[in-house]
C-alpha cells in the first residue's frame, strides 16, 4: 500500500509540472509571436520611413534643379 501512496504521490507531481510547463509553453508562444509582430510592425515604419526621406529628398532635388533651369534661361 506504501507503494501506491508513492506513485500516486509522484503522479499528482508529474501532473502538476505538466500543467505548469504547459501553461510556460503557451506564455512563451504569445510573448514569441508578440515580439514578432512588434518587429514587423517596427521594420514597416522603418520602411515607411526611408520613403518618406526619399521623397523629400527627390522634391528637394527637384525644386534645386527647377531654381537653375529657370535662372539659366534667364540669363539667356
Amino acid at each position: 500500500m506504501a507503494k501506491v501512496k508513492l506513485y500516486h504521490a509522484k503522479l499528482l507531481y508529474l501532473k502538476r509540472e505538466m500543467n505548469h510547463l504547459g501553461e510556460k509553453s503557451f506564455k512563451l508562444k504569445k510573448r514569441g509571436i508578440k515580439l514578432q509582430q512588434q518587429k514587423i510592425k517596427e521594420e514597416l515604419q522603418k520602411q515607411e520611413q526611408e520613403e518618406k526621406e526619399k521623397m523629400r529628398e527627390e522634391m528637394l532635388t527637384a525644386k534645386i534643379a527647377k531654381k537653375r533651369s529657370s535662372s539659366q534661361s534667364e540669363k539667356s
